[in-house]
This record gives C-alpha cells, structure tokens and sequence, in this order.
C-alpha cells in the first residue's frame, strides 16, 4: 500500500522514466555479473553508480542531460524498499563526492556537444498558417493525406495550448493510463453557437509539473483565423467519434506517437521550403511561447498560460532578427539624457571618477 501511494505521488511520465531506469540497472547487473543476494537487486556503492553512469552513456547511448533521470530512477528504486539513498553519503549526507565529479565533467563534456547543435526552431503562427495549409492541399493514400483532422488539430492545439509532446501524444497501449494520460472525454467545447466567443478546454490530469495529479485545465479560445484552434480540434473530434483510448488517433485508431508526431512536424517543414531537421516536437510550444513574445505580451502572462514555473521560458521564447536589429538600434540611439531620465548613472569612466 505504501509502496502505491509513493507511486501516486509522481507523474505518470515520471513513473515511466524511472521504471525505464531500473530495468536498465538490472540489465546492467546481468551483463557485469555483479554479486545479487537471493532475487533482488545489489544495493550500489560509489564505485558501482559510476560504472552504472559509464554504461548508460557508452552502451546505452543515454544523453548527458537524462542522466539524471536515470539516477533518480535508482535512487526511487530502494528508497521505496526502505534502503537508503545511494547517491548520498551514508545514504542522507551530501552527494557522494567521486559521482559529483564524474556528472560535472559530463555536464561540461555535454556543453561543448550541443554546441554543435542547432536547437530547434519555434513553429510561430505564421508558419503554423503555412504548415496547415501544406497538410490540408495533401492527397493520396499518405498517412498524413488520410489523417489531415488528427494532424491540423494536434499541431494547432500544440501551438495555441503551448503544449508538451507528452500532453499530445501516447506511446503504447501497455502504458497508457486513462487516469493520468489525455483522452478524448478531457476535451470540453464551449459556446459553440456564439462565433467569436467559442473556446475549448482540455483538462490535463497529469504533467511534468503537475506531480501530485492535481490536474489543470488548458483554456484556448476561437481566433477566426485559418489555424483557429477550436476549429481544428472540433473537426477532428466530429471524425474521431467517442471510442475509448488517448485524445489522438489516427484512422485505423492507432496511438499518436511521438515519433509519429516528430515526422509530422519535420515533414510539414519541408512542405512549405525550410529545413526539416531544424523542427521537432519542441518547436509548437516554443512557437506559442515566441509568437505571444512577438505581441508583446509579459513574460508573467506567457509563463502562465504555458505552464512556466521558472524562467525556462526565456529559453522557449525565440527572438526574431528583425527585433534584434530594431534593439540594437534603439539602444545606440539613447542619449546621457535618456539614461540619467531612467535614473541610472551608468558606467563612469575615470576621469570622471577622479573629479568626483
């Protein structure tokens, strides 16, 4: 009992993530015979967790930054069975100092290989126009030509809603939990007899932020425009039907995967002339994140309606060249006066300082 309620505790995603640790713990024990008392797993000393990290980077091809993840996916592990942590000293002191070293240099190793990386480009409600336009002129026997509602509304609600790849999409049946995961009963539409005061609700039982399953309720309104989101999401659901199963499925009802979300936005990249490999499944709700940026709205309303907690927004919110150029240009047009109007001295040479 104890051990479910602990579970409860996290998100679903979490749940899954640290699952996904174990497994390869234990496949990491089976492949370096190490020592096992009757069934259970060997509780890991320093020396073990840093070959653990060595193996999920070199074997497994784990990312520096899901390293982490995987730690804690350990450290639930036996903590849950009443062990102490294994990544503290004496299992409730500070970080044991060997390991703290070995993700430092992985950090730093992991900076310099994202540096190589173009991250990825926001998907503005500009481009969504055009990207909706691409799938919709599709014909054929195509997934997407056979699939345009699923893929107009899952791209338009991404964006609008600012929403997480994992809000949008289901990986496998085995994992799909109808308390937890989005499905077609948590999508609400309201006045739908009043043309431009329409809007839709999508209650998100749970979420990356959301650990206790509180649930939150996503609001997106009509726009009246071409990539109107309501629209979208009211046509698909006239298609889709009320069989039970996650939000998104295709017509043969299929889930919505993120791989198949990934080739979507990649492929309706490349339809309208830009670089594929520059989207993916971050670019609709850093998009939303950009575009609001663009109408100069606050960085407390963007963090809101996109679920920020911290200033991880900044990063999502994409600065275009036009806007860089008009800043630089306005700051080299300001005056002593203007300064001194704002009620900053700024930086005094020497000179001045001496006579002062």
């Amino acid at each position: 009992m104890a051990q479910r309620l602990a579970g409860d505790a996290l998100a679903a995603g979490t749940n899954r993530s640290y699952a996904t640790s174990k497994r390869a713990y234990a496949r990491f024990v089976q492949q370096f015979n190490l020592p096992r008392e009757h069934a259970s797993l060997p509780y890991p000393d320093e020396l073990t967790v840093i070959t653990f990290v060595a193996y999920l980077v070199q074997e497994r091809r784990v990312l520096a930054s899901t390293v982490q993840v995987y730690l804690f996916g350990l450290q639930d592990a036996f903590m849950t069975q009443a062990f102490p942590s294994p990544l503290k000293v004496g299992g409730t002191g500070a970080p044991l100092p060997k390991l703290a070293r070995v993700l430092k240099g992985l950090r730093r190793s992991s900076i310099v290989a994202r540096r190589s990386t173009a991250p990825q480009l926001a998907i503005t409600t500009p481009l969504l126009k055009e990207m909706l336009g691409w799938v919709g002129d599709q014909i054929g026997a195509s997934w997407i030509a056979r699939n345009k509602e699923l893929c107009t509304a899952a791209l338009a609600l991404s964006t609008y809603g600012m929403l997480r790849q994992s809000e949008v999409t289901t990986e496998k049946v085995a994992v799909w939990d109808p308390d937890a995961d989005t499905s077609a009963r948590c999508v609400t539409l309201f006045d739908m007899d009043t043309p431009g005061q329409r809007y839709l609700q999508l209650r998100l039982l749970a979420s990356k932020t959301d650990v206790f399953r509180e649930g939150v309720t996503i609001t997106v309104f009509e726009t009246l425009t071409s990539d109107c989101p309501l629209t979208a999401v009211s046509r698909y659901l006239s298609v889709r039907g009320d069989s039970v199963g996650p939000l998104f499925v295709d017509h043969r009802g299929a889930f919505f995967t993120r791989g198949r979300f990934s080739k979507l936005v990649k492929a309706a990249a490349g339809g309208i002339g830009l670089d594929p490999q520059s989207f993916g499944t971050h670019s609709c709700r850093k998009g939303g994140a950009s575009s609001m940026g663009a109408c100069a709205w606050d960085r407390t309303t963007i963090s809101r309606m996109g679920r920020w907690r911290s200033d991880a927004v900044l990063e999502y919110i994409q600065v275009q060249r036009a806007t860089l150029q008009a800043a630089s240009r306005s700051m080299a047009a300001i005056t002593k006066a203007d300064v001194a109007r704002l009620g900053h001295q700024g930086v005094r040479r020497r000179d001045d300082a001496a006579e002062g």
